[in-house]
Protein backbone atom coordinates (compact mmCIF):
# COMPACT_ATOMS: atom_id res chain seq x y z
CA UNK A 1 0.00 0.00 0.00
CA UNK A 2 1.29 3.49 -0.95
CA UNK A 3 3.24 5.21 1.63
CA UNK A 4 1.47 8.37 0.15
CA UNK A 5 -1.78 7.60 2.12
CA UNK A 6 -2.95 10.28 4.53
CA UNK A 7 -2.34 8.20 7.72
CA UNK A 8 -0.55 10.10 11.08
CA UNK A 9 0.30 7.72 13.94
CA UNK A 10 0.86 9.36 17.37
CA UNK A 11 2.70 7.00 18.80
CA UNK A 12 3.24 7.18 22.67
CA UNK A 13 6.73 7.62 22.25
CA UNK A 14 6.75 10.64 20.28
CA UNK A 15 3.25 12.34 21.60
CA UNK A 16 5.04 14.51 23.38
CA UNK A 17 6.01 15.91 19.97
CA UNK A 18 2.72 17.46 18.95
CA UNK A 19 1.52 20.63 18.79
CA UNK A 20 -0.64 20.96 22.12
CA UNK A 21 1.97 19.82 24.89
CA UNK A 22 1.04 15.48 23.89
CA UNK A 23 1.81 13.79 26.69
CA UNK A 24 1.93 9.85 26.90
CA UNK A 25 -1.10 8.26 27.29
CA UNK A 26 -2.03 5.58 29.54
CA UNK A 27 -2.44 2.22 27.82
CA UNK A 28 -5.36 -0.10 26.87
CA UNK A 29 -7.13 -2.82 25.68
CA UNK A 30 -7.97 -3.10 21.62
CA UNK A 31 -11.32 -3.24 20.76
CA UNK A 32 -15.45 -2.97 21.84
CA UNK A 33 -15.69 -2.87 25.69
CA UNK A 34 -19.07 -0.97 25.82
CA UNK A 35 -20.02 2.42 26.89
CA UNK A 36 -18.24 1.76 30.56
CA UNK A 37 -14.62 1.10 28.56
CA UNK A 38 -14.99 3.47 25.85
CA UNK A 39 -15.99 5.93 28.66
CA UNK A 40 -12.66 4.88 30.25
CA UNK A 41 -10.45 4.82 27.23
CA UNK A 42 -11.65 8.29 27.35
CA UNK A 43 -10.53 9.42 30.85
CA UNK A 44 -7.15 7.73 30.07
CA UNK A 45 -6.40 9.35 27.09
CA UNK A 46 -7.37 13.17 28.35
CA UNK A 47 -5.42 15.56 27.87
CA UNK A 48 -5.32 18.94 29.83
CA UNK A 49 -4.71 22.53 28.01
CA UNK A 50 -4.33 26.21 28.36
CA UNK A 51 -5.63 28.47 25.61
CA UNK A 52 -6.59 32.22 24.78
CA UNK A 53 -9.66 33.49 22.46
CA UNK A 54 -7.99 35.30 20.27
CA UNK A 55 -11.18 35.77 17.68
CA UNK A 56 -14.67 35.45 17.89
CA UNK A 57 -16.74 36.11 14.90
CA UNK A 58 -19.78 34.05 15.25
CA UNK A 59 -18.83 31.58 12.36
CA UNK A 60 -15.73 30.37 13.53
CA UNK A 61 -13.35 30.81 17.07
CA UNK A 62 -9.44 30.40 17.38
CA UNK A 63 -7.32 29.54 20.26
CA UNK A 64 -4.20 29.97 20.96
CA UNK A 65 -2.42 27.28 23.40
CA UNK A 66 -0.45 29.36 26.09
CA UNK A 67 2.42 27.18 26.77
CA UNK A 68 3.30 26.24 23.10
CA UNK A 69 1.73 29.40 21.25
CA UNK A 70 0.11 27.21 18.31
CA UNK A 71 -3.34 28.93 16.82
CA UNK A 72 -5.52 26.34 16.24
CA UNK A 73 -9.38 25.79 15.38
CA UNK A 74 -10.88 23.81 18.49
CA UNK A 75 -14.32 22.00 17.56
CA UNK A 76 -16.62 22.87 20.05
CA UNK A 77 -18.45 20.20 22.07
CA UNK A 78 -22.05 20.57 22.14
CA UNK A 79 -23.29 21.07 25.45
CA UNK A 80 -19.43 21.04 26.90
CA UNK A 81 -18.69 24.85 26.87
CA UNK A 82 -18.50 25.79 30.36
CA UNK A 83 -18.25 29.63 31.86
CA UNK A 84 -16.48 30.25 34.61
CA UNK A 85 -18.70 28.88 37.31
CA UNK A 86 -18.47 25.84 35.45
CA UNK A 87 -22.18 26.14 33.55
CA UNK A 88 -23.05 25.78 30.38
CA UNK A 89 -22.93 28.31 28.14
CA UNK A 90 -23.68 29.18 24.14
CA UNK A 91 -20.55 28.39 22.33
CA UNK A 92 -20.56 32.23 20.81
CA UNK A 93 -20.64 33.85 24.46
CA UNK A 94 -17.36 32.85 24.37
CA UNK A 95 -15.14 36.29 24.16
CA UNK A 96 -11.98 37.63 22.68
CA UNK A 97 -9.75 37.48 25.86
CA UNK A 98 -11.25 34.44 27.34
CA UNK A 99 -8.57 31.89 28.63
CA UNK A 100 -9.88 28.21 28.59
CA UNK A 101 -9.00 25.36 29.97
CA UNK A 102 -9.56 22.64 27.11
CA UNK A 103 -10.28 19.01 27.82
CA UNK A 104 -9.32 16.43 24.50
CA UNK A 105 -7.77 13.74 22.61
CA UNK A 106 -4.58 16.06 22.18
CA UNK A 107 -4.67 14.74 18.70
CA UNK A 108 -4.02 17.91 16.24
CA UNK A 109 -4.66 17.87 12.40
CA UNK A 110 -1.47 18.91 10.45
CA UNK A 111 -3.09 22.23 8.57
CA UNK A 112 -1.88 25.60 9.76
CA UNK A 113 -3.69 26.97 11.70
CA UNK A 114 -4.20 23.70 13.40
CA UNK A 115 -7.66 21.75 13.70
CA UNK A 116 -8.73 20.52 17.50
CA UNK A 117 -11.82 18.18 16.19
CA UNK A 118 -10.83 15.60 19.77
CA UNK A 119 -12.00 18.37 22.30
CA UNK A 120 -14.11 16.83 25.21
CA UNK A 121 -14.91 19.89 27.28
CA UNK A 122 -13.99 24.01 27.11
CA UNK A 123 -14.28 25.69 30.29
CA UNK A 124 -13.53 29.30 30.89
CA UNK A 125 -11.22 29.84 34.02
CA UNK A 126 -10.04 33.51 33.36
CA UNK A 127 -12.58 36.11 31.85
CA UNK A 128 -9.48 38.74 30.46
CA UNK A 129 -10.17 41.13 28.18
CA UNK A 130 -10.36 41.66 24.86
CA UNK A 131 -7.32 44.29 24.90
CA UNK A 132 -5.41 40.88 26.36
CA UNK A 133 -5.76 39.24 22.68
CA UNK A 134 -3.74 42.38 21.20
CA UNK A 135 -0.46 40.79 20.87
CA UNK A 136 -1.90 38.16 18.49
CA UNK A 137 -3.77 40.86 16.35
CA UNK A 138 -0.97 39.87 13.36
CA UNK A 139 -1.67 36.44 13.48
CA UNK A 140 -5.26 37.12 13.63
CA UNK A 141 -5.36 39.43 10.39
CA UNK A 142 -3.40 36.51 8.56
CA UNK A 143 -5.47 33.69 9.25
CA UNK A 144 -8.70 35.95 10.62
CA UNK A 145 -11.86 34.84 9.07
CA UNK A 146 -10.43 34.27 5.33
CA UNK A 147 -9.21 30.98 7.04
CA UNK A 148 -12.22 29.64 8.19
CA UNK A 149 -14.27 26.78 6.88
CA UNK A 150 -15.72 27.16 3.56
CA UNK A 151 -19.49 26.25 3.39
CA UNK A 152 -19.18 25.23 0.00
CA UNK A 153 -15.79 23.03 0.77
CA UNK A 154 -16.21 19.11 1.57
CA UNK A 155 -14.99 19.11 4.98
CA UNK A 156 -12.61 17.21 5.85
CA UNK A 157 -13.17 13.72 7.86
CA UNK A 158 -11.16 11.83 10.76
CA UNK A 159 -10.82 8.73 11.47
CA UNK A 160 -9.70 8.36 15.92
CA UNK A 161 -8.66 4.66 17.12
CA UNK A 162 -6.23 3.07 19.61
CA UNK A 163 -4.28 0.31 19.91
CA UNK A 164 -2.08 -1.29 22.10
CA UNK A 165 1.06 1.01 21.75
CA UNK A 166 -0.90 3.99 19.98
CA UNK A 167 -3.57 6.90 19.89
CA UNK A 168 -4.05 6.66 15.83
CA UNK A 169 -5.78 9.61 13.71
CA UNK A 170 -5.78 9.49 9.88
CA UNK A 171 -7.40 11.67 7.88
CA UNK A 172 -10.04 11.32 5.73
CA UNK A 173 -10.14 12.51 2.50
CA UNK A 174 -13.95 12.52 0.22
CA UNK A 175 -13.45 10.53 -3.22
CA UNK A 176 -16.90 12.28 -4.10
CA UNK A 177 -18.74 15.09 -3.00
CA UNK A 178 -21.66 17.59 -4.80
CA UNK A 179 -20.30 20.27 -3.12
CA UNK A 180 -20.05 23.15 -5.02
CA UNK A 181 -16.65 23.89 -4.43
CA UNK A 182 -13.91 22.93 -7.84
CA UNK A 183 -11.67 19.76 -6.71
CA UNK A 184 -8.36 21.23 -4.81
CA UNK A 185 -5.04 21.24 -6.45
CA UNK A 186 -3.07 18.36 -5.54
CA UNK A 187 -6.20 16.35 -4.71
CA UNK A 188 -5.02 12.38 -4.51
CA UNK A 189 -6.28 10.06 -7.29
CA UNK A 190 -8.93 8.97 -5.79
CA UNK A 191 -10.41 12.28 -5.60
CA UNK A 192 -9.36 12.37 -8.92
CA UNK A 193 -10.94 9.16 -10.00
CA UNK A 194 -14.02 9.55 -7.93
CA UNK A 195 -13.90 6.26 -6.59
CA UNK A 196 -11.78 4.52 -3.89
CA UNK A 197 -10.44 1.62 -6.06
CA UNK A 198 -8.47 1.24 -9.48
CA UNK A 199 -9.93 -0.51 -12.57
CA UNK A 200 -8.99 -3.89 -11.35
CA UNK A 201 -10.16 -3.36 -7.61
CA UNK A 202 -6.74 -2.27 -5.74
CA UNK A 203 -6.72 0.53 -3.55
CA UNK A 204 -5.57 4.28 -5.03
CA UNK A 205 -3.57 6.23 -3.52
CA UNK A 206 -5.23 8.85 -0.74
CA UNK A 207 -7.40 6.11 0.60
CA UNK A 208 -6.20 6.04 4.45
CA UNK A 209 -6.03 2.83 6.05
CA UNK A 210 -6.39 1.51 9.72
CA UNK A 211 -3.68 -1.11 11.03
CA UNK A 212 -4.85 -3.36 13.95
CA UNK A 213 -5.20 -6.99 14.84
CA UNK A 214 -8.58 -7.54 15.23
CA UNK A 215 -11.66 -5.85 16.05
CA UNK A 216 -11.37 -2.04 17.28
CA UNK A 217 -13.17 0.44 18.60
CA UNK A 218 -13.34 3.49 15.96
CA UNK A 219 -14.90 6.80 15.83
CA UNK A 220 -15.69 9.00 12.34
CA UNK A 221 -15.78 12.91 12.72
CA UNK A 222 -15.73 16.12 10.34
CA UNK A 223 -14.74 19.43 10.99
CA UNK A 224 -18.49 20.44 10.30
CA UNK A 225 -21.55 18.81 11.51
CA UNK A 226 -23.08 15.73 9.71
CA UNK A 227 -26.90 16.12 9.11
CA UNK A 228 -26.42 12.09 8.72
CA UNK A 229 -23.68 9.55 8.66
CA UNK A 230 -23.87 6.00 7.18
CA UNK A 231 -21.58 3.55 7.13
CA UNK A 232 -21.09 0.49 5.31
CA UNK A 233 -18.06 -2.24 4.32
CA UNK A 234 -17.30 -4.90 1.81
CA UNK A 235 -14.68 -7.41 2.38
CA UNK A 236 -11.19 -7.34 0.76
CA UNK A 237 -9.18 -9.78 -0.74
CA UNK A 238 -5.45 -10.15 -2.03
CA UNK A 239 -3.50 -9.84 -5.45
CA UNK A 240 -1.03 -12.62 -5.97
CA UNK A 241 1.70 -9.67 -4.61
CA UNK A 242 -0.42 -9.74 -1.09
CA UNK A 243 -2.08 -5.92 -2.10
CA UNK A 244 -5.69 -5.71 -0.83
CA UNK A 245 -8.11 -5.47 -3.76
CA UNK A 246 -11.85 -5.50 -3.86
CA UNK A 247 -13.89 -7.63 -6.55
CA UNK A 248 -15.56 -4.80 -7.99
CA UNK A 249 -18.01 -6.81 -10.03
CA UNK A 250 -19.96 -8.11 -6.63
CA UNK A 251 -19.53 -4.86 -4.74
CA UNK A 252 -23.09 -4.17 -4.54
CA UNK A 253 -24.24 -7.77 -3.55
CA UNK A 254 -21.66 -8.07 -0.69
CA UNK A 255 -21.58 -4.78 0.89
CA UNK A 256 -23.01 -4.42 4.78
CA UNK A 257 -24.25 -2.05 6.77
CA UNK A 258 -22.61 -1.08 10.05
CA UNK A 259 -24.11 0.07 12.97
CA UNK A 260 -23.19 3.03 14.46
CA UNK A 261 -23.63 4.49 17.83
CA UNK A 262 -23.06 8.44 19.11
CA UNK A 263 -19.25 9.15 19.10
CA UNK A 264 -17.56 11.25 21.70
CA UNK A 265 -16.56 14.59 21.06
CA UNK A 266 -17.79 16.32 18.60
CA UNK A 267 -21.51 16.86 17.42
CA UNK A 268 -21.75 14.14 14.51
CA UNK A 269 -19.64 11.81 15.65
CA UNK A 270 -19.95 8.12 14.80
CA UNK A 271 -18.64 4.90 16.88
CA UNK A 272 -18.50 1.38 15.30
CA UNK A 273 -16.18 -1.38 15.70
CA UNK A 274 -13.70 -2.19 12.45
CA UNK A 275 -12.53 -5.46 11.35
CA UNK A 276 -9.10 -5.99 9.56
CA UNK A 277 -9.84 -7.60 5.98
CA UNK A 278 -12.29 -4.82 5.31
CA UNK A 279 -12.69 -1.78 3.21
CA UNK A 280 -14.98 0.94 4.88
CA UNK A 281 -17.38 3.41 3.31
CA UNK A 282 -18.49 6.50 4.92
CA UNK A 283 -21.05 8.55 3.44
CA UNK A 284 -21.78 11.87 5.30
CA UNK A 285 -24.82 14.62 4.18
CA UNK A 286 -24.01 18.39 5.51
CA UNK A 287 -26.02 21.29 4.92
CA UNK A 288 -23.87 22.31 2.04
CA UNK A 289 -23.87 18.47 0.52
CA UNK A 290 -22.88 14.99 0.62
CA UNK A 291 -19.82 13.36 0.59
CA UNK A 292 -18.06 9.52 0.62
CA UNK A 293 -15.08 8.40 2.18
CA UNK A 294 -13.60 5.85 2.48
CA UNK A 295 -10.39 3.97 4.48
CA UNK A 296 -9.32 0.34 4.38
CA UNK A 297 -8.86 -1.84 7.82
CA UNK A 298 -5.39 -3.76 7.48
CA UNK A 299 -2.95 -6.05 9.59
CA UNK A 300 -0.25 -4.80 10.54
CA UNK A 301 2.48 -5.58 7.80
CA UNK A 302 0.21 -5.76 4.74
CA UNK A 303 1.57 -4.09 1.72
Amino acid sequence: MSSSRLTRTVALAAACAMAVCLTACSSGSTGSGGEEGAAAMRASDEQVSTAMVVMQDGASVLFVDQQTQTPYYPTLPEGAVLNVDGQPMADGDLAVGNIVEVTGNGIMLESYPGQYPGIYKVQVIEVGSPADADRYADLVESVGAGAALDPNEVPSGSLDYRTDLAVVTSMLEAYRSDFAADTPEGASDAVLAGTPFTDDGTLRDGVADARVEGPTEATVSFLATPVSVQVSRVEMGKTDGGQPTVDRTRLQATTQPVETTAGDGMPGAVAFTMEPGYLYFINATFDGGSADYGFACLTPGTN
